[in-house]
């Protein structure tokens, strides 16, 4: 009978980390620099929804891609402790891939609801001439900013920064394929209550502007995965008020 913690080499976690989150996030970001850069490119973006309803898969097809690049990264402590706990079960690889998929599924979700929501904005009105100082805009960076002084972003943070704790309370190895995929899901609704507002902001600024994408990405990994670092959610809440505050002025 096999237990439910069965432990890989470390090296094997590692070489799996890397062949599960690094290899996907850089083919993501490949494929971002090529649609900030061709023509057809514009088509995966958000801001295409106002010329057709058409393009909504091609964007959803986009929104996935942003994820796989920006979100993915942050889930590698997550990963390479779910290896080292399972490396030594049956098709861990299979596994390993369903706790992938559960967490992509869950911003696949999210991603569905905002590009609908979305394409509803631009039917109902066209969208503003200026709009990165529009009312939209500064109502979207305001509540970014508030949003990390809220305990529910402290309580998202708190799971996603114990990723051996987050295991064990979920993972009994009994359904092992559904206990993966479910457990990346739940990590993934946990990684949305941590990072929904950036990524709101992301969507907004344009899913084509890689500076941008990148900065946030950068500041969300730091954020979720370095638990010393107490100051930075307060920080970034600061500096996105501010910039807000400045937007208003301008």
């Amino acid at each position: 009978m096999p237990t439910a913690f069965q432990a890989a080499p470390v090296g094997a976690a590692r070489r799996w980390t890397i062949l599960s989150v690094a290899a996907p996030a850089a083919l993501a970001w490949i494929f971002l620099i090529w649609m900030g850069t061709s023509p057809q490119g514009r088509w995966f973006r958000h801001g295409s929804l106002q010329h057709s309803q058409v393009v909504l898969p091609l964007v959803l097809v986009g929104w996935v891609v942003m994820i796989a690049a920006m979100m993915l990264p942050t889930t590698a402590p997550l990963v390479s402790t779910f290896v080292t706990v399972v490396g030594g079960r049956d098709r861990p690889r299979r596994l390993l891939g369903l706790l992938v998929a559960g967490y992509v599924w869950t911003w696949t979700v999210v991603g569905a609801v905002a590009i609908g929501l979305d394409a509803l904005l631009h039917r109902i009105a066209d969208p503003p001439e200026h709009w990165s100082t529009s009312p939209v805009m500064v109502a979207i960076v305001a509540l970014a900013g508030l949003y990390q002084f809220t305990p529910l972003k402290r309580r998202c943070l708190t799971e996603c920064r114990s990723p051996y704790l987050f295991i064990a309370q979920r993972w009994h190895g009994r359904s092992a394929n559904w206990e993966a995929f479910s457990l990346g899901t739940a990590h993934g609704w946990f990684c949305v209550g941590c990072c929904w507002t950036l990524m709101l902001v992301v969507f907004a600024i344009g899913m084509g502007n890689l500076g941008w994408m990148l900065i946030l990405a950068t500041v969300m990994a730091v954020e979720k995965n370095v638990p010393r670092f107490t100051w930075l959610s307060p920080l970034i809440g600061v500096v996105l008020i501010a910039v807000a505050g400045l937007l208003v002025l301008t």
